[in-house]
């Protein structure tokens, strides 16, 4: 795993000192990344599976609910220093401004069943990368998180193609991603909840 991050941490190296970040730069990382499987997170495994491929860079909350920055964020800070460049870059472009964050989460081939966020705060920005077919983002924007996730009608929520563009939409409210066919990353970019930015 570390020798995969390494080789990561060394590509964004070399792309930082060109200057302008590409989605195909952060494609490469992605695909370089060796991703854990981590069974811890059950709100968005889908069902049938014991767990997913993600990674959180940035601050995180341990489970005593200190805040802290991750060992990775630290150990492959080309990498994380490539993501916050690109984000930037991407939101100046798109929105006109800068997009405040603190914790950047990356996923490697699954889809998240619906669930809503419970640890981050305000908005948050999403992106989807690689060669697949369906994967897209399922979004109930009215959604006041007073109904059971279960009793959510389907046809009252947005289908969104994450690869059109990065996306700005409110974790609170329930989402979902769409089976997919093919390679399929998604990164993530929110606040975790107890921080001031």
């Amino acid at each position: 795993m570390s020798r995969t991050r390494r080789a990561a941490d060394e590509y964004a190296s070399a792309c930082l000192t060109q200057g302008y970040i590409s989605d195909a730069d952060v494609h490469r990382i992605l695909q370089l990344w060796k991703f854990p499987a981590s069974t811890t997170r059950k709100n968005v495994t889908p069902d049938g599976q014991s767990a997913i491929q993600s990674e959180t860079l940035g601050v995180l909350r341990s489970r005593t609910g200190k805040l802290g920055v991750s060992r990775n964020t630290l150990q492959y800070a080309n990498v994380f220093r490539l993501l916050c460049r690109w984000i930037h870059t991407k939101t100046q472009g798109e929105l006109c401004q800068a997009f405040p964050f603190t914790s950047i989460c990356m996923n490697s081939a699954y889809a998240a069943k619906r669930h809503r966020d419970s640890n981050n705060v305000g908005p948050s920005m999403i992106h989807a990368f690689g060669d697949f077919t369906g994967g897209r983002l399922q979004y109930w924007a009215d959604d006041e998180g007073h109904v059971d996730l279960a009793e959510l009608d389907e046809a009252t929520a947005l289908e969104i193609d994450l690869k059109d563009g990065i996306v700005l939409f409110d974790g609170l409210r329930a989402h979902a991603v769409r089976p997919f066919v093919g390679e399929r990353f998604s990164i993530i970019y929110f606040t975790v909840h107890g921080t001031k930015l």
